[in-house]
Protein backbone atom coordinates (compact mmCIF):
# COMPACT_ATOMS: atom_id res chain seq x y z
CA UNK A 1 0.00 0.00 0.00
CA UNK A 2 1.19 3.21 -1.12
CA UNK A 3 1.77 6.02 1.71
CA UNK A 4 0.41 9.16 0.68
CA UNK A 5 0.63 11.72 3.91
CA UNK A 6 4.93 11.58 4.26
CA UNK A 7 6.87 14.19 5.39
CA UNK A 8 7.88 15.09 1.67
CA UNK A 9 4.21 15.51 0.69
CA UNK A 10 3.36 17.52 3.78
CA UNK A 11 6.63 19.89 2.49
CA UNK A 12 5.40 20.13 -0.80
CA UNK A 13 2.02 20.71 1.08
CA UNK A 14 3.66 23.98 3.16
CA UNK A 15 5.37 25.05 -0.25
CA UNK A 16 1.86 24.92 -2.42
CA UNK A 17 0.70 27.27 0.99
CA UNK A 18 3.27 29.64 0.76
CA UNK A 19 3.36 29.94 -3.24
CA UNK A 20 -0.46 30.62 -2.80
CA UNK A 21 -0.05 33.64 -0.40
CA UNK A 22 2.94 34.83 -2.03
CA UNK A 23 1.43 34.50 -5.80
CA UNK A 24 -1.71 36.67 -4.05
CA UNK A 25 0.44 39.20 -2.92
CA UNK A 26 2.66 39.40 -6.15
CA UNK A 27 -0.16 39.67 -8.33
CA UNK A 28 -1.61 42.43 -6.40
CA UNK A 29 1.54 44.38 -6.57
CA UNK A 30 2.08 44.08 -10.34
CA UNK A 31 -1.63 45.17 -10.93
CA UNK A 32 -1.34 47.70 -8.23
CA UNK A 33 -4.83 47.23 -6.76
CA UNK A 34 -5.76 49.99 -4.84
CA UNK A 35 -5.10 48.80 -1.35
CA UNK A 36 -1.62 47.63 -2.06
CA UNK A 37 -1.02 51.33 -3.74
CA UNK A 38 -2.42 53.04 -0.32
CA UNK A 39 -0.14 50.46 1.51
CA UNK A 40 2.77 51.33 -0.75
CA UNK A 41 2.28 54.90 -0.68
CA UNK A 42 1.90 55.42 2.81
CA UNK A 43 5.37 53.57 3.40
CA UNK A 44 6.59 56.23 0.93
CA UNK A 45 7.47 52.74 -0.99
CA UNK A 46 5.81 53.35 -4.16
CA UNK A 47 8.55 52.79 -6.64
CA UNK A 48 9.61 49.15 -5.67
CA UNK A 49 5.94 47.61 -5.40
CA UNK A 50 6.29 46.93 -9.15
CA UNK A 51 10.05 45.13 -8.43
CA UNK A 52 8.98 43.52 -5.29
CA UNK A 53 5.96 41.47 -7.24
CA UNK A 54 8.23 40.19 -9.89
CA UNK A 55 11.17 39.46 -7.64
CA UNK A 56 8.29 37.60 -5.26
CA UNK A 57 7.04 36.09 -8.91
CA UNK A 58 10.68 34.38 -9.88
CA UNK A 59 10.59 33.19 -6.20
CA UNK A 60 7.10 31.57 -6.49
CA UNK A 61 9.29 29.50 -9.41
CA UNK A 62 12.47 29.20 -7.61
CA UNK A 63 10.00 27.26 -4.83
CA UNK A 64 8.79 24.79 -7.77
CA UNK A 65 12.17 23.63 -9.08
CA UNK A 66 14.01 22.10 -6.16
CA UNK A 67 17.68 22.93 -7.79
CA UNK A 68 16.64 26.59 -6.88
CA UNK A 69 14.52 25.89 -3.79
CA UNK A 70 17.20 27.15 -1.18
CA UNK A 71 17.92 30.44 -3.21
CA UNK A 72 14.34 30.94 -3.37
CA UNK A 73 13.92 30.40 0.29
CA UNK A 74 16.74 33.04 1.19
CA UNK A 75 15.11 35.64 -0.93
CA UNK A 76 11.83 35.09 0.41
CA UNK A 77 13.33 35.03 4.11
CA UNK A 78 14.79 38.93 3.04
CA UNK A 79 11.93 40.08 1.36
CA UNK A 80 9.49 39.05 4.22
CA UNK A 81 11.94 40.14 7.11
CA UNK A 82 11.74 43.36 5.60
CA UNK A 83 8.08 43.62 5.56
CA UNK A 84 7.75 42.31 9.09
CA UNK A 85 10.56 44.96 10.05
CA UNK A 86 7.97 47.80 8.29
CA UNK A 87 4.99 46.11 9.31
CA UNK A 88 6.44 46.57 13.36
CA UNK A 89 7.65 49.94 12.52
CA UNK A 90 5.57 52.15 10.21
CA UNK A 91 1.85 49.96 10.76
CA UNK A 92 2.05 49.36 14.05
CA UNK A 93 2.04 45.55 13.74
CA UNK A 94 -1.31 45.48 11.56
CA UNK A 95 -0.87 42.88 9.19
CA UNK A 96 2.51 41.16 10.87
CA UNK A 97 0.50 37.57 10.43
CA UNK A 98 0.94 37.14 6.59
CA UNK A 99 4.91 37.67 6.50
CA UNK A 100 5.59 35.53 9.93
CA UNK A 101 3.35 32.29 7.88
CA UNK A 102 4.88 32.67 4.42
CA UNK A 103 8.29 32.61 6.34
CA UNK A 104 7.42 29.81 8.39
CA UNK A 105 5.70 28.03 5.69
CA UNK A 106 8.58 28.23 3.25
CA UNK A 107 11.51 26.94 5.53
CA UNK A 108 9.24 24.25 7.11
CA UNK A 109 8.20 23.41 3.39
CA UNK A 110 11.75 23.49 2.49
CA UNK A 111 12.98 21.19 5.42
CA UNK A 112 10.76 18.82 5.23
CA UNK A 113 10.77 18.32 1.39
CA UNK A 114 14.67 18.09 1.30
CA UNK A 115 15.55 17.00 4.61
CA UNK A 116 13.20 14.59 5.79
CA UNK A 117 13.74 10.92 4.48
Amino acid sequence: MKKYLTFKNLGWLFIIASIFLIGNTAINKIIGTEQMTKNFEFMNLSKFMLPIGILEMFCIIGLIVPVLSKYAAIVITALMGGAIAIHLSLMNGNMVKLPVTVLFLTWAGYWLRENVK
